[in-house]
């Protein structure tokens, strides 16, 4: 470690292992850093870099609170607390595949597997705090959202030939910038000059993104499904052709697309969503089903827990059900009020009684207590449609419909079209 690096650089870490914590402070000693702050939860590494610039933060993916390092590196990130300017090392001592994709999705900038040397340290560490350092001006840039100044300074940090090895980080960045800038003819003659020089996989996968983009798609596939060959590519490969495959409406292949990659990595809530949506497209109502139970899993203490993903869930468990033979209701319709019961419990404050009400209506509509559900559906204040959430109107309208309200159904059809027309 250069003297200067470690004198000048500030470093966190967050890590609640006792051994563990030993032997980074030791570590880090050795290397002769003088400023590190440590932490041991979540919501202290929050408070320290929301009130402290680091040059890198050393977090350990398994942190035993609020669903560990994952979590808590997704939240410093959908905050803006972890500028391009510092780096991010993930350590773990879990380096099972799952988790190893997990980590490599949500792109820190190095990682490190437990337990690790010193030395192994000081060249993850050491690597990633000299190229913060060097690419400083650049990120200050794409952080102020200044695209066209940071492709600037890209440009001109290439034609500096003291900066050659760090030359394909740049260009990496560069691609990153066009695409961002939504250049992509741009962007695709640049990715193919990388390509034609070295195939670099960031090159490749930067290349098929133009291409999806220019509406290209057959040359667009055949290049992904090369990319796919490439392990270290391979989920990203699956979800832009999931993308394409969107794109040309074909949704029962993007659904499958999106479920190898739901298999590899099955952490990403977002990846669970998009397989929701298609899965509704295409009227596979089991995979809907199961596809909501995992948003909910995977949600929880995490950035994107909400009561509206227990509802979703309790609707799915409603659709799925009706198309089910009935043998199998009555489970369905238990794991149904059990997503009920834990809304209640997670959210007790949440103003979601009247669509708790429609859920159980169609519940007793399944059971085949037509009457109950329809004299609870009659019940409901119709005052005010247009102020509800658009998923909630979708399943009051299908409650109504089969109790045999079918005006009121309307109604509210009419009600989604005004809003949907007004969100255009």
């Amino acid at each position: 470690m250069k003297p200067n690096i470690a004198k000048r650089a500030r470093v966190l870490v967050a890590e609640d292992q006792a051994l563990a914590k030993s032997h980074m402070k030791y570590a880090l000693d050795e290397l002769g850093f003088e400023h590190v702050d440590y932490v041991v939860k979540p919501t202290q590494a929050l408070n320290a870099l929301s009130q402290q610039h680091y040059d890198a933060v050393i977090c350990a993916y398994d942190l035993r609170e609020d669903h560990g390092g994952y979590c808590l590196f997704e939240t410093l990130k959908a905050q803006h607390l972890v500028p391009l300017t510092t780096g991010f090392i993930f350590t773990s001592a879990d380096t099972s595949p799952e988790a190893v994709h997990a980590i490599v999705e949500l792109q820190p900038d190095e990682f490190l597997a437990k337990p690790f040397s010193v030395n192994q340290l000081e060249k993850r560490l050491s690597k990633v705090i000299a190229r913060k350092m060097v690419l400083n001006p650049i990120y200050q840039y794409m952080d102020e959202g200044n695209l066209e100044g940071a492709l600037m300074a890209v440009e001109a940090f290439i034609l500096e030939p003291k900066y050659a090895e760090y030359f394909p980080l740049a260009l990496k960045v560069k691609g990153d910038l066009l695409l961002l800038s939504k250049r992509y003819d741009e962007a695709k003659s640049f990715f193919q000059g990388i390509i034609n020089v070295q195939e670099f996989a960031w090159a490749k996968y930067g290349l098929c993104k133009s291409l999806v983009n220019l509406k290209e798609f057959e040359d667009a596939e055949r290049a992904i499904l090369s990319l796919a060959l490439n392990l270290e590519s391979n989920l990203a490969s699956y979800d832009l052709l999931a993308e394409l495959k969107i794109r040309e409406e074909a949704f029962d292949d993007a659904l499958e697309c999106i479920n190898i990659a739901r298999e590899v990595s099955p952490r990403n809530v977002k990846r669970h969503q998009t397989a929701m949506e298609l899965s509704r497209i295409t009227h596979d109502y089991q995979e809907q089903f199961d596809s909501a139970r995992k948003i909910v899993r995977y949600a929880k203490q995490s950035i994107h827990e909400c009561a509206e993903h227990y509802l979703t869930a309790a609707r799915a468990g409603v659709d799925f059900a009706m198309t089910s033979s009935p043998s199998e209701v009555s489970h369905i319709v238990q794991q149904t009020n059990d997503y009920l019961r834990e809304l209640k419990t997670a959210y007790p404050k949440e103003d979601v009684a009247q669509q708790v009400h429609v859920i159980n209506a169609r519940i007793c509509y399944l059971q085949n207590d037509s009457e109950k559900a329809k004299t609870m559906m009659e019940s409901l204040d119709y005052r005010h449609w247009e102020d509800k959430p658009t998923e909630a109107l979708i399943d009051s309208a299908k409650a109504f419909h089969e109790v045999g309200l079918q005006g009121n159904a309307l109604k509210i059809l009419e009600v989604l079209e005004q809003k949907l027309s007004d969100s255009d």
